[in-house]
């Protein structure tokens, strides 16, 4: 994962290791600030929709690629 390097950790999602390369986030559709973490559903180049989440305990993100939106 590739974050807009800010102030605070994890910054805006700026592009998704995904199956093999980088794809770049073209929208965020919502951010979320939950108790364990951070969690983004974005929007990459090709309409490719993906949830991230970030956990900082151990640092780590997961990129979960969203199906049957029709996109």
């Amino acid at each position: 994962m590739r974050c807009l390097a800010g102030h605070v950790y994890p910054g805006r999602p700026l592009e998704v290791w995904y199956n093999g390369g980088w794809q770049l986030v073209t929208q965020v559709l919502d951010e979320q600030q939950v108790p364990l973490g951070k969690h983004y559903h974005v929007i990459c180049e090709e309409m490719n929709e993906f949830w991230l989440e970030y956990h900082p305990l151990p640092d780590n993100w997961q990129v979960t690629a969203v199906t049957g939106t029709g996109n």
